[in-house]
């Protein structure tokens, strides 16, 4: 069996390789990738594995950007630290959610319901075929995104449209957003669960700690290290998009 992690800890990484293959001599894990990026670049160039352990929330944004980016049938377990993404995930081809810390008996435990599903299909159904029919059924369903948010400042609380937001950023454990006045509201959500419910063509993570809307965009130009620079409408405030975001960036851009 072939198996991929994604997961952008190291360590976290590593000891999941080592309860998948202790678990078994016919489980070898092929691949381990860190982000969206180098996930659609792998996918894109190589064998689908046999069954795919992911992380939600990576480096360089939420794991479901890959699967809805390129078509992947392989069985996937998530493993993450929040409870909140569940029934998005049961959306892609999800057979257990794991919440970390992951033990050996936790990954024992999953692979064993994909053996048992695994032997399921393989005896009463062609599994490429369903998951083909899976995933047309999927396509006809349309995200629901949000229109506006309701925002606390100072001991008020203001229902700010998403449309003005101007960029979100993250500090200290807390999200901002900034709407296309200046005014800067705070929100407990993380960075990834916010990212999830704006609208793509509008919104992109330039970076970990930055979100833009494309509506404020001045101007953009190069940087060093292949990275780039924002400069926002009216503000004049100067982003930075990353090394690893920019390709994505630029075609975002251009769509």
């Amino acid at each position: 069996m072939k198996i991929v992690i994604i997961e952008d800890s190291p360590i976290i990484a590593t000891t999941m390789r080592k309860y998948i293959e202790e678990y078994s001599s016919d489980f070898k894990v092929v691949q381990i990738l860190t982000g969206v990026d180098e996930a659609l670049e792998y996918f894109e160039t190589s064998e689908e594995p046999d069954l795919i352990f992911s992380d939600i929330e990576l480096n360089d944004g939420l794991c479901f950007e890959i699967f809805e980016k390129t078509i992947i049938n392989s069985p996937i377990i998530f493993t993450t630290s929040y409870n909140e993404y569940w029934q998005r995930a049961f959306k892609v081809n999800s057979i257990d959610y794991l919440l970390k810390p992951v033990s050996r008996e936790k990954i024992f435990k999953s692979i064993k319901l994909f053996e048992k599903t695994k032997e399921y299909y393989d005896e009463d159904y062609n599994n490429a075929k369903l998951m083909e029919l899976i995933k047309s059924v999927k396509l006809e369903e349309k995200p629901v995104y949000k229109e506006r948010y309701l925002l606390k400042k100072g001991d008020k609380y203001n229902l700010v449209n998403v449309t003005d937001l101007m960029y979100i950023y993250s500090s200290e454990k807390l999200s901002y957003l900034v709407d296309k006045d200046g005014a800067c509201y705070f929100s407990y959500d993380s960075l990834s669960k916010i990212e999830s419910e704006l609208k793509p063509e509008f919104f992109f993570r330039i970076n970990r700690k930055y979100i833009v809307n494309i509506n404020f965009i001045k101007k953009v130009k190069p940087f060093f290290k292949g990275k780039l620079i924002i400069i926002m409408s009216d503000t004049d405030e100067e982003l930075v998009v990353s090394q690893v975001k920019a390709n994505s960036f630029r075609k975002w851009l251009s769509f």
